[in-house]
């Protein structure tokens, strides 16, 4: 692999993690577009690698329902179905937030004291990437302090579905993410367990329906043809209109 930057992606890393990240922008940017083939040789040609990392990377893709594996046909790309964003946005806050209702119980000083630091950091970044380093720093102390070890790994399988930085990529997530991290701290410090839930399905709800709205303006975004086997499903566009949700500090 040459050491270089390929539509953003830094080199040089393993070669099917490349693939991966490469693959996954050019599905969430539509360059790959729903019930079509990936194109296995054009991204060993644009990554300079062979197309066996490719396939590597396309087993892991289809673990993360970017791609379905078909007969004949190779990877087939997923298509965004609004329900799907939904539910895993859901279990993704939900993973968390049973994190989070652990260390409430705990009532750990150092941990809260790490907590309003990260909180602090964050309303205070001065670029996205500088506040999804410190969003994700609040999670996994969330998850190293609360988490089982079989928690830890649902919470580490429900990897961020949008390539890059989220909250660069979809408007109005950042505040939102904000709100969650503050409400969180808040109901910790208190030993408030029953707050958690609410503020992580209210985090998971907002960011969903940003992302939807995104891609159904960009024309991405289809609805399920619930007629067929969840393996082999299909969709057509969706005429879903466009969302706008607000949400503001309580």
């Amino acid at each position: 692999m040459k050491p270089s930057t390929v539509h953003g992606i830094d080199r040089p890393k393993a070669a099917s993690v490349a693939a991966a990240d490469y693959i996954r922008r050019e599905i969430f940017t539509g360059n790959y577009a729903p019930d079509t083939k990936v194109p296995q040789d054009q991204v060993a040609l644009a990554l300079d690698i062979s197309r066996i990392p490719v396939r590597e990377a396309l087993v892991t893709l289809h673990g993360e329902g970017y791609v379905r594996l078909e007969a004949n046909r190779g990877a087939v790309v997923v298509p965004f179905y609004a329900e799907d964003l939904r539910s895993f946005f859901k279990m993704r806050g939900f993973s968390l937030a049973l994190a989070a209702q652990q260390c409430a119980r705990m009532g750990d000083a150092s941990l809260l004291g790490s907590l309003r630091i990260l909180v602090a950091l964050a309303d205070t970044s001065d670029s996205a990437d500088e506040f999804s380093i410190h969003s994700e720093a609040f999670g996994k102390q969330l998850a190293d302090f609360g988490g089982s070890p079989r928690l830890r790994a649902a919470i580490a399988r429900f990897r961020n579905i949008v390539p890059g930085n989220f909250f660069a990529e979809v408007a109005g997530t950042r505040e939102i993410e904000s709100v969650c991290m503050h409400r969180v701290t808040d109901a910790i410090e208190q030993q408030d367990v029953d707050a958690i839930i609410p503020s992580y399905a209210e985090r998971a709800h907002e960011h969903a329906e940003r992302l939807i709205a995104l891609l159904a303006e960009r024309g991405q975004l289809y609805e399920l043809d619930l007629g067929q086997p969840a393996s082999t499903r299909t969709g057509r566009p969706s005429s879903q209109p466009t969302m706008s949700a607000t949400t503001s500090r309580k």
